[in-house]
């Protein structure tokens, strides 16, 4: 039974197949734009990672998930919930999530506008340049992630609670967690 780990980071989920477009030990060096290398899997786990890809290769990595799953395989993606975030603006408490943001995100600057900003579309990486972005692209909430699912075909989707074993824990507050069946 094949299970996956897409999108890895150096964050490795023993048992799985760790796949990350950065070179990671422990991981295969794989950029999921261009689809996912195994068949007959059994779970897929995308741990904060789906958020950096475009509507339109979102679209096709859930397509290309749903056709390399089992009947009945499972797909688990979490997310930073913009439901989440955008409560946390309109409340003024942006700087909660100070401490997993860089400096420059608590110091000198007030509007909770731009935090946000930050947060959602912000580039968290130096590498990352006007024709290499590495931030995230994508602003997503469960209803989201549900419409992408469906159209790929998945059927009970659900929000789960936050796993560790799964997910990451630096953002365990502030994503949604779901889950899918082929």
């Amino acid at each position: 039974m094949v299970k996956i780990n897409l999108g890895s980071a150096s964050r490795l989920i023993p048992g799985f197949i760790n796949l990350d477009i950065e070179p990671n030990p422990g991981a295969i060096k794989w950029d999921i734009r261009n689809g996912v290398p195994f068949e007959d899997v059994e779970f897929i786990n995308i741990s904060q990672c789906f958020e950096h890809l475009n509507l339109f290769e979102a679209r096709a990595l859930l397509k290309e998930c749903y056709n390399v799953l089992n009947i009945n395989g499972i797909i688990k993606i979490s997310v930073p919930d913009m439901d989440i975030l955008i409560e946390y603006m309109k409340n003024g408490k942006m700087d909660y999530f100070a401490n997993i943001q860089p400096d420059f995100f608590s110091k000198g600057l007030k509007s909770q506008m731009i935090k946000l900003g930050i947060m959602g579309i912000g580039n968290m990486s130096n590498d990352s340049t006007r024709e290499h972005f590495t931030g995230h692209q994508l602003l997503l909430n469960f209803d989201a992630l549900k419409e992408l699912l469906e159209e790929s075909g998945f059927r009970d989707i659900k929000r789960v609670n936050f796993n560790p074993f799964y997910d990451h824990v630096v953002c365990s507050e502030h994503s949604v967690f779901v889950e899918a069946t082929k």
